[in-house]
């Protein structure tokens, strides 16, 4: 099967024409979808559109919102999440090739939210106080729930390849794993009910996964039922966003308001005790651990599963977007960025 970007599916097209993409290995695709994506070769963008009889190659001047396959990335703002990567490059395969698409576009709508947050900020002048917490409010409710999708999409797409795509080589292991479903939902594999999550002994025995995926799920539960529960406040429970001050450098919340304080840690990279803080590592601290919950719980899939080889080998797979700065921007945070909004940030 193939696609074109992150467009739709068309109709398949042989391997021999798919040998002239130079990027692609189509020796070895194990029934995995083929998805033609632009090359960035360092200096020019080189793009392929399928024909009926042929694949034709042409070239752009630039791109604006892409998944594309490079060996560096064109821009410094363009994005690598290497759970997303490795899922395009080994596991992308009809059944979960929508989840993976879906996944990229939860992060291209996160940027966009941050990127909306800091124009918030840089309107203030314009904009009523209240308006402006309004705009801010409906902005961080948009980006828990999109942080809190990525989680049931990737787990969507993961028990489709555990419970009907790979087989353990043990046998026994096998007809265990085959009478105990993995579930398309993530807190049904971490969570007993509110309060209670699983231990890795539990989940192991609970759905016949190996220890090392069963202590990735573990790992994952403190940030997950952080991130559920002030997603279903909000949402759900009518939970106030609204107690934020814009002011000159930024926005900022006081230092204790819920539901920031669900968030342990993101705090210490703020300035020092003073009674209000900046949400930008608040922001910074969802999109990080997101990433990097997700990462340990794909690896720890690959590191007990015989996935195909990469279809592009030697290149990496990058994301580009308009507002891709602004999430740059708060996960440069974590490295000792600036926490502060100001007037002369540059970008959208």
């Amino acid at each position: 099967m193939l696609s074109l970007g992150r467009g739709n599916a068309v109709s398949p097209i042989s391997h021999q024409m798919l040998e002239t993409v130079p990027y692609l290995d189509v020796s070895n695709l194990h029934g995995r979808s083929v998805i033609l994506m632009p090359l960035w070769d360092g200096e020019h963008w080189r793009v392929w559109f399928p024909l009926p009889d042929r694949i034709m190659e042409t070239k752009i001047v630039d791109a604006v919102e892409i998944d594309y396959v490079a060996k560096e990335p064109a821009s410094a703002d363009d994005l690598l999440f290497p759970f997303v990567e490795f899922l395009w490059q080994r596991a992308c395969f009809p059944e979960v090739e929508h989840f993976i698409k879906a996944i990229g576009d939860d992060f291209h709508n996160m940027g966009t939210a941050l990127a909306k947050l800091r124009h918030f900020h840089r309107m203030r002048s314009q904009l009523a106080h209240p308006i402006a917490r309004r705009f801010i409010a409906t902005e961080l409710e948009y980006f828990l729930v999109l942080a809190r999708s990525v989680f049931d999409l990737l787990q969507e797409a993961l028990a489709r390849l555990w419970n009907d795509r790979f087989r353990l080589t043990d046998d026994a292991a096998d007809l265990l794993k085959r009478t105990h479903k993995l579930p398309a939902s993530f807190s049904k594999i971490v969570r007993v009910n509110d309060g209670v999550f699983r231990t890795a002994g539990q989940i192991e025995e609970r759905y016949a996964i190996p220890p090392v995926v069963a202590q990735a799920y573990e790992k994952s539960a403190s940030f997950f039922a952080a991130l559920r529960a002030s997603r279903d406040a909000i949402v759900h429970g009518g939970a106030s966003l609204h107690d934020f001050y814009v002011t000159e450098k930024g926005i900022c919340v006081a230092r204790d308001a819920k539901p920031f304080t669900t968030f342990a840690g993101w705090r210490q990279v703020s300035d020092g005790q003073e009674a209000l803080v900046s949400i930008v590592p608040w922001l910074a601290e969802i999109v990080w651990r997101t990433v990097e919950t997700c990462n340990g719980i794909v690896f720890s899939f690959a590191s007990v599963l015989l996935f195909p080889p990469d279809v592009a080998p030697g290149y990496r797979i990058f994301s580009r977007g308009p507002c891709n700065s602004a999430l740059s921007e708060v996960v440069r945070v974590r490295e000792g960025g600036g926490v502060w909004w100001s007037d002369s940030d540059v970008g959208p």
